[in-house]
């Protein structure tokens, strides 16, 4: 911050407390001098016993005017200080915009090499991810890593909650949080959050059970935390928050699923009430495998 006294930016006789200095201590010599004058006889004697008296009778006024000289001093020092202080910090800003600039290239040559992570807007996420990047703070935005620790209970939730019914439906206030934080978390890397968020409703009869809405929730979670970590491993302090769903092997296909790309429908492709059984306990298994993983 600059200085109010000592704009850095001033040349030093140009600055109003220097001549305020000045002033001040003339106007006391001045009238400590008129108040000592009239106040001693006095007559004129230019020999040298007419000087040393003068010397001694205004001891005190000259030697105000004498402090003129180690205060502009002080204030000369005080003003190179601020002058050296705002060269460092014009050079810690210069730096800082290069060093800014140098991370953001890195960090696009590094994000393009990722196949997953095609069509992101990488100036728009290295601005999310490292939001005090342009200050040099350089470090992946704390709120994130909450995101993708709490992110990262979800199987334990999906998991502990699972019915005994498998025809039941994943609770509607549950399911809904549980979408919220994708979108919280998708807003790192684009802002159209809604391609990263589950479709479940096009599974005919099984579109509202709580395998079909637990499985595509964890499939775009996965998706998107893999994503989303791929891009923080630029830095080389990332340590993954979220190893229980980025670890682990999981794929919708595993689970008797299968997409019809020409149609763009998924639908499931179970042969029998047993098949679906049977998906929800490989499911169950899957999500007890990722509780494992710390």
């Amino acid at each position: 911050m600059t200085s109010k006294f000592f704009n850095p930016s001033k040349s030093f006789l140009h600055l109003p407390i220097v001549w305020s200095a000045i002033v001040i201590l003339f106007i006391l010599a001045i009238v400590s001098g008129a108040v000592i004058t009239s106040h001693t006889p006095l007559v004129w004697d230019f020999s040298s016993n007419g000087f040393n008296l003068f010397i001694s009778t205004f001891r005190f006024p000259l030697g105000i005017l004498a402090l003129v000289i180690p205060i502009v001093a002080l204030l000369a020092a005080n003003h190179r200080s601020e002058q050296t202080k705002e060269q460092i910090r014009i050079t810690g800003s210069q730096n800082n915009f290069a060093n800014y600039y140098k991370h953001l290239e890195e960090f696009v040559k590094y994000s393009e090499k990722s196949s997953d992570a095609e069509g992101i807007d990488f100036r728009y996420a290295h601005k999310k991810l490292y939001p005090n990047s342009q200050s040099g703070d350089y470090s992946i935005c704390p709120t994130l890593i909450f995101l993708l620790e709490k992110m990262q209970k979800m199987p334990h939730h999906l998991y502990d909650k699972y019915p005994d019914n498998v025809n039941e439906d994943l609770e509607e206030d549950e399911y809904k949080s549980y979408v919220e934080l994708l979108k919280n978390i998708a807003v790192y890397i684009n802002k159209e959050t809604y391609k990263y968020l589950p479709e479940h409703d096009l599974f005919g009869s099984y579109s509202s059970t709580y395998l079909v809405k637990s499985m595509r929730l964890l499939d775009k979670t996965i998706e998107l935390c893999k994503l989303i970590e791929t891009l923080c491993s630029f830095s080389m302090d990332f340590e993954s928050k979220a190893k229980g769903l980025t670890t682990v092997h999981f794929q919708v296909s595993d689970f008797g699923i299968s997409k019809d790309n020409d149609s763009q429908k998924n639908v499931y492709d179970f042969a029998s009430e047993r098949s679906f059984n049977k998906a929800n306990e490989h499911f169950k298994e899957s999500l007890r495998e990722m509780k494992g993983v710390a």
